[in-house]
């Protein structure tokens, strides 16, 4: 085991599917893909026993920079095809949902590609809530179909302000026109008194 937690690191697969990493050395043979990676490896040829064959990989496929050692490289397996972690600093062209998704993939493999997801921001999702409501891109998504449940959640957030709000006064608009025939029937009647010469009279 690599770390002392048992949490999955969550990354973002041909830009249109998020995938869980969990946190576990590769065996010898990769059969227990999704994996990671030894770490302190400059070069991928230079992994034990596997490093031939992800050093065959495109040369984007590669958590770290060349020459430059790595912490680990997230290792999945999509149908017969090996996708590592792809290095995304400073080359935003992966990140390109045209360039990069599931079909050119299942083409070629050289447009396959794996990378961190950030961490949403929570203010930024708020924000873009109401912005941009029913689309939440894959990068900053927690739960698969967010964008969805956010547009339900701001058309149940409308719903519940008149549904709030009217109901009591024309509650107790009712009841005080109910309440108004028995008791307040002769309220505001003047009550005619007789005058004073009248009686004697």
């Amino acid at each position: 085991v690599k770390w002392t937690t048992n949490w999955d690191a969550t990354y973002v697969l041909n830009n249109q599917e998020v995938v869980h990493i969990p946190q576990v050395y590769c065996d010898d043979n990769l059969s227990n893909a999704p994996c990671w990676t030894a770490p302190f490896v400059a070069t991928r040829a230079a992994l034990p026993v596997y490093g031939a064959q992800l050093d065959a990989l495109p040369a984007h496929m590669w958590c770290m920079a060349a020459g430059g050692p790595t912490a680990g490289c997230a290792v999945f397996k999509l149908g017969t095809q090996w996708i590592v972690e792809s290095n995304v600093y400073g080359n935003n062209t992966l990140m390109s949902e045209a360039e990069f998704n599931a079909d050119a993939c299942a083409a070629d493999q050289n447009r396959c590609v794996l990378y961190k997801q950030s961490p949403p921001s929570l203010l930024d999702t708020l924000i873009k809530m109401f912005m941009g409501p029913g689309f939440v891109g894959i990068n900053n998504q927690l739960v698969p179909g967010q964008g969805a449940l956010q547009a339900f959640l701001i058309l149940l957030a409308f719903i519940s302000v008149p549904t709030l709000l009217l109901p009591k006064p024309l509650l107790l608009n009712a009841r005080h026109k109910a309440r108004r025939p028995q008791g307040g029937a002769n309220y505001g009647a003047v009550e005619e008194m007789p005058i004073l010469g009248d009686e004697v009279g």
